[in-house]
């Protein structure tokens, strides 16, 4: 499975660094932070650079319909529009909607094209409907268009509890299983916004068989914004994760495009693939004292600066090398689940999580203690969802 960068605010030289050092395979752009002229600029930089990086636009359409928005750049794109409704949304407007969309994009060297779409409340209601009349106009329009033939992904954003109805899950699979596309951009609008790889076990086991179905189905699904949960997705055998530097480039929730309330700046994280989990540095440090550093680091070439005798806490961990480190311990992970059949990906990633519990175990028995969401309640949820999972694909 291939790993995108999640693009947004204060991408610096990440992109560029991640794409050379072999790490990430391409990126998915957000014009919400980032201005028209830049945007078009950083893409031709990035079709220069070797290994022919994969490249997608993220419209972003679905900003236009939250209340009191923060829209950033987005007004300066000539396909945006503020302050839509639903009523917004007549087979006309859809129309005009999916063309300006995907035209601006056409002008872009992009390796694929992303569809307009908005947030889905539910499978069964009128953001629904508005999400499906979106994908199907920007298949139609793309089919017409003789001289471009890149790949169109159909994009669908939608609220978590749409997980919660097997049978809704189900039609829904029914329906866009029915489209003649390359593939699908799916991202899940959590709704905690807290960061954590945690996930209701039921709602997780419908996301992977969503996977499953359509990748059986020989349709492309990238997953956007999948962090650490990325290793399931892959599992189950999806072609590409994406995940960024921030927390809310790492993790969906729409409130990142609400007005900014204040708050403390983020304390610094470290990516342990042995928790399978993002952990406070001074968890790390915890980890040092007792004398496991070494059973929790994930041996990237970035952490080779904890080495030392000092504490993680109290050597320089810049925000460039932290998302470098990132990036290179989940690749790591999805090239250990990747290859081989279903069976043999999903007993792989069964033994990590395994693992990773006996680890918290054994680090909680030696009197280290992580905060809650740096805790090891994902893994039982992910065993739990796998379970499930197996079940019901009879694997």
């Amino acid at each position: 499975m291939k790993l995108f960068a999640q693009h947004g605010w204060g991408k610096g030289d990440k992109i560029d660094l991640g794409l050379e050092a072999g790490h990430i395979n391409g990126v998915i752009l957000g014009p919400h932070d980032e201005d028209p002229d830049n945007l078009v600029a950083f893409v031709n930089r990035i079709t220069e650079l070797p290994g022919d990086p994969d490249i997608m636009v993220d419209p972003q359409t679905y900003v236009s319909l939250l209340p009191n928005a923060n829209e950033g750049k987005l007004p300066l794109y000539p396909y945006y529009h503020s302050n839509l409704s639903p009523r917004n949304f007549s087979a006309r407007n859809v129309q005009r909607f999916v063309r300006e969309a995907l035209d601006f994009q056409r002008g872009l060297q992009v390796s694929s094209v992303i569809s307009p779409t908005i947030i889905q409340e539910s499978f069964t209601d009128r953001t629904s409907q508005i999400a499906l009349s979106l994908a199907q106009e920007s298949i139609e329009y793309w089919d017409g268009i003789t001289d471009d033939d890149r790949p169109l992904l159909v994009a669908f954003v939608f609220a978590e509890n749409c997980l919660s109805s097997h049978n809704e899950v189900a039609e829904f699979l029914d329906t866009i299983s029915l489209y003649e596309v390359s593939g699908f951009y799916l991202v899940i609008d959590r709704n905690d916004a807290v960061y954590s790889q945690d996930f209701q076990p039921d709602r997780l086991c419908e996301f992977l068989r969503m996977i499953f179905s359509l990748r059986r189905g020989h349709f492309e699904v990238v997953c956007g914004y999948c962090d650490f949960l990325g290793i399931l997705y892959a599992a189950v055998g999806a072609n590409a994760g994406a995940t960024g530097w921030s927390q809310k480039l790492r993790r969906f929730n729409r409130r990142r495009f609400l007005p900014p309330s204040g708050g403390r700046q983020p304390r610094d994280r470290y990516s342990s693939l042995p928790l399978v989990n993002s952990v406070f540095m001074t968890e790390l440090d915890a980890c040092q004292e007792a004398g496991r550093l070494r059973a929790v680091k994930s041996n990237t070439p970035y952490d080779r600066v904890f080495d030392g005798r000092s504490m993680p806490s109290g050597v320089s961990w810049p925000a460039e090398s932290a998302t470098l480190h990132h990036w290179a311990t989940l690749a790591g992970a999805f090239q250990n689940v990747a290859g081989g059949t279903i069976r043999d990906r999903l007993q792989i990633l069964s033994q990590m999580v395994t693992q990773g519990q006996a680890l918290y175990t054994d680090l909680a028995g030696r009197g280290i203690t992580f905060e809650v969401p740096n805790g090891p309640t994902h893994l039982q949820s992910w065993a739990d969802a796998l379970e499930a999972f197996r079940r019901d694909v009879r694997i």
